[in-house]
């Protein structure tokens, strides 16, 4: 209403994980609840709204690839004083709700990368132990670890795998997430307390007076109690990813150290690119 006659409505779509992920990484935000929670929010004042109305009654939003949501923009073009013209957005709303995010800018996928990558990982680790977190990455190298030995397992678990992988549990749990543990994470009280719950109705440790303390897994459903466990170490994991993601990727990528390893990558793969080219431009001369 009321808008002039060369102004143009404008959409810009993305899903609710996006917007979620969006938030994670490009504002304060510190978990995918609270995210969840702004973005209610903005439905709440119509900055976005559903594409699908079937969605309305959904409460709370969940993050979803499947729940696509849209922004609404007003573009007005005008000329400007002399020759030339020029586009200026007006909007009752704000801009940081177009989520369309460049993964290459965004930390959670720049944490990936530097995860995945051999001659990173090293780096940043040495860069969290400097700064004083170096229990966040050593947390997701076991549970990654737990994970994989259960993949590899998997679908068919016997009960003797689903023990060994509870005790591994119990070990993360007991190094990182148990009061006074020696290199406590700082994630939610309540979620630890809620693992607490869990460990104390399916192990039973026994004290020794030199070495370990042994542990014997005391529940009638292991397998059960094995899901439970890396649901909730699942969410741990989420957390210190979060938590690495915005607070000690965007330090770490801005290091002498980072800069050169990166540099260093991008010659070995220009090397590796311009090989492969001559080796096909010199195969196409023979044929």
């Amino acid at each position: 209403k009321n808008l002039p006659k060369n102004a143009k409505t404008m959409r810009t779509l993305f899903s609710s994980q996006m917007c979620s992920d969006w938030l994670l990484d490009f504002s304060t935000t510190s978990c995918r609840e609270e995210a969840e929670a702004i973005t209610a929010e903005f439905l709440k004042y119509n900055w976005i709204e559903y594409q699908d109305t079937k969605h309305h009654k959904e409460a709370p939003i969940k993050a979803s690839k499947n729940i696509i949501q849209d922004c609404l923009a007003t573009t007005t073009t005008y000329a400007n004083f002399g020759s030339t013209t020029a586009e200026e957005s007006i909007s009752s709303r704000p801009s940081s709700v177009a989520v369309d995010v460049d993964p290459k800018e965004s930390n959670s996928a720049r944490l990936q990368i530097i995860l995945d990558n051999a001659k990173l990982l090293p780096s940043f680790k040495e860069f969290l132990r400097q700064n004083f977190c170096e229990e966040n990455l050593d947390f997701w190298i076991d549970y990654n670890t737990l994970r994989r030995k259960c993949r590899n397992q998997s679908p068919a678990l016997s009960s003797s795998y689903q023990k060994d992988f509870l005790e591994d549990a119990y070990d993360i749990w007991n190094t990182y997430l148990a009061p006074s543990s020696p290199r406590e994470l700082n994630v939610e009280h309540a979620l630890c307390q809620e693992m607490g719950r869990i460990i104390n109705s399916v192990v039973t440790v026994i004290p020794a007076y030199s070495g370990k303390p042994t542990i014997l897994i005391t529940t009638s459903s292991a397998s059960q109690s094995l899901r439970m466990m890396l649901k909730l170490l699942d969410k741990v994991n989420d957390h210190i990813c979060r938590l690495m993601a915005s607070d000690s990727v965007p330090k770490f990528v801005k290091t002498e150290k980072y800069k050169r390893i990166m540099d260093s990558i991008e010659k070995n793969e220009r090397k590796k690119l311009k090989e492969l080219t001559e080796d096909v431009l010199y195969s196409d001369d023979y044929k």
